[in-house]
């Protein structure tokens, strides 16, 4: 009994060390020839072969939308996440703190299309004011895919990298503290 306890642990030691996909959990065919992840899925289980990660197989909980990962309940529609316009657009007294942050002819509405969501939307808008850096530029850069630091990186090249990464960190801190304080009554 000790000996197929012992042989037991060593294999399951042995297996997770040696970095099986088969027990990798994310997405993709990590799990072998059905696309499951390797808990409890085998083969034909999940994805059909030939499949794209997202699209549904057959045997698949109805209801489904393709894309949508396994453990959502599907029986409702996808909630949609607002876009900080429209986000914007319901806050107002964000809005009109962030106005006095962007350039004069610029509606803070206009200025946050583009943004993957609210807080990079102001935290962009602190870091250009504080560093003085035109907006626009910033937008720009972050729209089309640079971070927040490599876009400052490009538009500010004496900046030191400890400088970037603080005005990153402050631009976000203080992004933090208007949102939170354009909820809650004055």
């Amino acid at each position: 009994m000790k000996r197929a306890i012992l042989y037991g642990t060593a294999i399951a030691v042995l297996f997770c060390l040696s970095g099986s996909p088969m027990m990798a959990q994310g997405r993709g065919g990590s799990g072998g020839p059905g696309g499951g992840n390797g808990m409890g899925q085998g083969p034909g289980m999940g994805r059909q072969p030939g499949m794209d990660q997202g699209q549904m197989g057959q045997g698949q909980m109805e209801g489904r939308e393709p894309g949508m990962s396994r453990g959502v309940n599907t029986t409702r529609p996808m909630i949609q996440q607002k876009t900080p316009t429209q986000l914007l657009q319901q806050n107002t007294k964000l809005s009109a703190r962030l106005q006095n942050l962007l350039p004069p002819d610029e509606k803070v509405q206009d200025a946050a299309s583009g943004f993957r969501n609210l807080g990079e939307f102001v935290a962009a808008a602190h870091i250009s004011h504080n560093l003085n850096i035109p907006f626009d530029q910033l937008k720009e850069k972050v729209t089309n895919g640079d971070s927040l630091g490599k876009a400052l990186q490009k538009l500010n090249p004496s900046l030191s990298h400890k400088d970037i990464k603080l005005q990153v960190k402050k631009g976000k801190e203080q992004a933090k503290a208007d949102i939170k304080a354009s909820h809650h009554p004055s």
